[in-house]
């Protein structure tokens, strides 16, 4: 059951007259009185700004005495690149206006309050768990006989409660927004590999939006690459070229930080290794030159309960594996070729030593 929001009117009627009238929350007189409600919507798990337009709907129950003047039947609340983060969200406010609320009939009223949709429901889910319900009761306010007293007064009180029944003062809609990460890796094969040496990889975010910033976790502060010593950027920048050096058996996390992760979903990028021509590449198992420009697009990560399958899919989307192979094939053809004739040289030249010595 969602969240009910206790939301009471006493109206004073006549003595004598017909058991509706016209009672608006304008007419209020209690200090209790509340006039408006607040409504709340935070998305956590984010550290990059966003813009994204959550929509909710106000549904009068088919048990209403009658039709309300005054009470919007949708509303929204908005999320700008303007906004501020702290601490890895951003909450909004939406005031819900009761002062214009006109009833026609007295009785029990219900309005359900839902979030309904999201312009980018990917990245930024529908909060469809919590579920507020107003609740307006216009009365007659009776005397110590139980008799109305006459006139029209309104009193509108608002409480919600949580859904273990207890009294709060808020309204909340809250989801955290979907994350995902790309994940990269270094491993040498053969002979003459040099595992000391360094292989350096270009990362373009193609439409992530410009300045936007991911953590890197995973390679050296500070290496040698090219005889040149490089201190390495502990984050990637959208819009700008970066780089990433890894050695043999290294890897890194682009998109993660203290296990929040922090790359849109739908999120497209390539992942390019640079001056490695001697050796042997492979992408992912693949010798596949295409391979090396294939655009990959991040997903979100995965259950624990996905198929082998969903598994195959996110490894294809969001982890690349570089195998760099280097033999000394060549070389070695080289001297076996040339081997016997060495070894004929060598006797024949054990030969002539020999006769000179018995001269």
């Amino acid at each position: 059951m969602g969240n009910r929001i206790v939301y009471a009117a006493m109206a004073t009627v006549m003595a004598g007259a017909p058991m509706f009238g016209t009672v608006s929350a304008d007419q209020v007189w209690s200090e209790d009185n509340v006039s408006s409600i607040n409504i709340t919507r935070t998305v956590s798990g984010v550290t990059n700004k966003f813009s994204n337009n959550f929509g909710y709907t106000i549904t009068a129950s088919e048990t209403n005495p009658a039709p309300v003047v005054g009470l919007a039947d949708s509303f929204s609340i908005d999320f700008a690149e303007t906004d501020a983060i702290l601490n890895n969200s951003i909450s909004k406010v939406a005031t819900i206006d009761l002062s214009g609320v006109t009833f026609s009939k007295l009785g029990d009223y219900e309005f359900v309050i839902k979030e309904v949709s999201s312009t980018d429901p990917v990245n930024f889910p529908v909060d469809s768990k919590n579920e507020y319900t107003l609740l307006a009761s216009v009365r007659n306010v009776l005397d110590e006989y139980g008799k109305p007293t006459g006139g029209l007064e309104a009193k509108f009180l608002a409480q919600l409660r949580d859904a273990n029944g207890d009294k709060t003062d808020d309204v909340k809609f809250e989801k955290v927004a979907v994350r995902g990460k790309i994940e990269l890796s270094n491993t040498l094969q053969g002979s003459m590999a040099d595992s000391n040496a360094y292989f350096k990889y270009k990362i373009n975010l193609i439409n992530a939006k410009a300045g936007d910033v991911f953590t890197v976790t995973g390679q050296d502060a500070e290496i040698n690459y090219g005889g040149e010593t490089i201190v390495t950027a502990p984050e990637i920048v959208a819009g700008q070229d970066n780089y990433v050096y890894l050695k043999h058996g290294q890897n890194v996390t682009i998109g993660s930080k203290d296990g929040l992760n922090e790359l849109p979903i739908g999120l497209t990028y390539t992942i390019e290794e640079l001056d490695a021509t001697d050796y042997e590449t492979l992408i992912d198992g693949n010798v596949d030159e295409d391979k090396a420009t294939e655009v990959k697009t991040v997903k979100a990560d995965l259950s624990e309960d996905a198929s082998e399958e969903e598994v195959a899919e996110y490894k294809l989307s969001n982890v690349t594996a570089y195998v760099n192979k280097k033999e000394a094939n060549v070389l070695t053809g080289v001297m076996l070729g040339i081997l016997p004739f060495m070894v004929a040289g060598s006797f024949g030249a054990a030969a002539y030593i020999a006769s000179r010595r018995k001269m």
